[in-house]
């Protein structure tokens, strides 16, 4: 019926009553298609019989006919739209829903791309070629059965020849639309690639610039946006051929109707009249029913890209298992026991790691680059699941907590923070209700009240895209400012103030670590003397 007919169902019964109002005028709309044609042949004996008033009073009534078929249409075009309007957004929320449940190593094991791809081009497509044909559809079934009708009041005999027709008809699109399924299977997965290609090139602008590449970037786009066309042209030509198929079929079958009015307007069974309606209710019929056909191939070739979007499920554990329990605050100490941990890639990266940190105590880890730094702060953040051994809150293992409530408590500052396009306040905020004096506090802390405090809007200055108007020490200064605003307890800290100067870079580290309630555990390639001073202990990692 179409694209997943349980979804269907609920968009059904969450939007029932536009629905029965679609079908409704659909309905109507129709049978005055049915009524118009029979004036039409009643209107043709009248012009034969030379009946000049009968003629007038058809004329008058298929006007009349035309112009309420006008208002209805134009009614049920509002109603369509708003009903597309209705399934765009719930597919939107459903997508977003499935994907924001992911955890971090799902989440990003994917091209952000591929997901804008799912909100946009997929949706669209679906909704293009899924929802939209599925009314169209709709309709023309229902042309079908209500010029059916009108013909077999003509004559019983088109009771049988419309639908022997028509089913001769409907047999080659049952092969046809494998081919349609599997076309549209391909736009949607070189869409998908496109989208993440071109954004990872747009990022690279300023690399082909400075290296003065920049030609290089048009061409990758050329090339990218030249695949992506090819599987575009493919699928249309797959569709069109398709089509070109069925629309042969059905002009062979309609012959049969042909044929058999020819004789019974011989043998004087109907009036010569009749072969108007009847030609105006088998256009209705026949060509209802081909482009019927035609949509459910094109509804067809959207299922796969909706079971795409749809079926997205989160392989890794569940955030609301069961067996998970809460922890509100670190009581004594975090304890890493006999950690092991090897990258995809298969290099070892942790054998049997053991390490403490005490609640409320400071730590700093060095070690040369990819000696596993910011590998321990993801496991520690609970980001990365597939390490061996156990990483200990208190007396609760690190995969038996509630990551919600983990997050509550630990927060992460990194040294490539993203800044979205809003304003510093809800760059801090990221929308949750916080007291004024909140803010200020979270501000001051991190040393960025005397910088909002000269932007046109203060704190509702709007930031660019990335922050592209805020330096990079800014950028992690509003970072910093959103973990400390929500009081977390323990703190994650990956180079976290790299981009500052060294004198503001003490200062907030300083206010950091000199908070005692705070139990802090950073990465740092810059320690100084000053910072040495607060903390408990320097962690090498070799």
């Amino acid at each position: 019926m179409f694209i997943g007919g349980y979804y269907m169902k609920k968009i059904y019964f969450k939007h029932k009553n536009l629905a029965v109002l679609m079908i409704a005028l659909l309905v109507i709309g129709n049978i005055i298609l049915v009524v118009n044609s029979f004036m039409n042949l009643n209107m043709t004996d009248a012009i034969i019989n030379r009946d000049i008033n009968n003629f007038y009073k058809y004329l008058v009534i298929v006007l009349a006919i035309m112009i309420l078929k006008s208002i209805g249409g134009y009614i049920y075009g509002l109603l369509e739209s708003k009903m597309v309007k209705a399934i765009g957004i719930d597919l939107r929320t459903d997508i977003a829903k499935k994907f924001t449940e992911y955890d971090y190593e799902e989440y990003y094991s994917k091209d952000s791309g591929m997901y804008v791809s799912w909100l946009t081009q997929d949706v669209d497509y679906i909704l293009n070629n899924g929802v939209k044909p599925f009314y169209t559809m709709l309709n023309q079934i229902i042309s079908v059965i209500a010029s059916l009708i009108g013909a077999t009041m003509v004559h019983w005999s088109f009771l049988i020849i419309f639908p022997v027709s028509l089913l001769i008809t409907m047999i080659v699109p049952k092969y046809l639309s494998p081919r349609m399924q599997n076309a549209s299977k391909d736009y949607s997965y070189s869409n998908g690639v496109f989208t993440s290609k071109i954004k990872n090139i747009m990022l690279g602008f300023g690399v082909f610039l400075s290296e003065n590449c920049i030609d290089q970037m048009n061409i990758q786009i050329n090339k990218s946006t030249r695949e992506l066309e090819d599987t575009r042209y493919k699928c249309s030509k797959t569709y069109y051929s398709s089509n070109t198929i069925i629309n042969t079929v059905a002009v062979f079958s309609q012959m049969i109707y042909i044929v058999a009015t020819g004789i019974l307007v011989v043998k004087g069974t109907i009036t010569p009249g009749s072969v108007v309606g009847l030609m105006s209710l088998a256009a209705l019929f026949f060509g209802n029913a081909q482009m019927a056909v035609s949509q459910k191939m094109l509804i067809d070739s959207a299922l796969p890209v909706y079971e795409k979007v749809t079926s997205m499920k989160n392989t890794k554990t569940l955030e609301s298992s069961t067996e998970s329990k809460e922890i509100k605050e670190l009581k004594t100490k975090i304890e890493i026991k006999d950690l092991h941990y090897s990258y995809p890639e298969g290099q070892e990266i942790f054998h049997g790691l053991d390490l403490t940190f005490d609640s409320g105590k400071k730590y700093a880890i060095v070690g040369k680059s990819g000696s596993g730094k910011t590998t321990l702060i993801k496991i520690l953040g609970g980001n990365l699941k597939g390490y061996s051994g156990s990483v200990y809150y208190d007396d609760l293992e690190l995969g038996n907590i509630d990551p919600r409530s983990l997050r509550n408590l630990v927060g992460f500052i990194d040294q490539n923070t993203y800044i979205l396009n809003e304003s510093i306040r809800y760059n801090i905020t990221l929308g949750e209700d916080f007291s004024d004096e909140a803010v200020q506090n979270a501000l001051e802390r991190s040393l960025l009240l005397d910088f909002v405090l000269e932007q046109p809007g203060g704190i509702d200055y709007q930031i660019a895209e990335n922050g592209k108007n805020l330096s990079g020490g800014q950028r992690q200064r509003v970072a910093i400012a959103r973990a400390l605003i929500r009081n977390k307890k323990v703190l994650l800290i990956d180079e976290g103030t790299s981009g500052l100067d060294i004198e503001t870079q003490n200062a907030i580290e300083n206010k950091i670590l000199e908070d005692p309630e705070l139990t802090v555990i950073m990465i740092t390639h810059h320690l100084t003397e000053e910072n040495q001073k607060n903390l408990d202990e320097v962690i090498t990692i070799a």
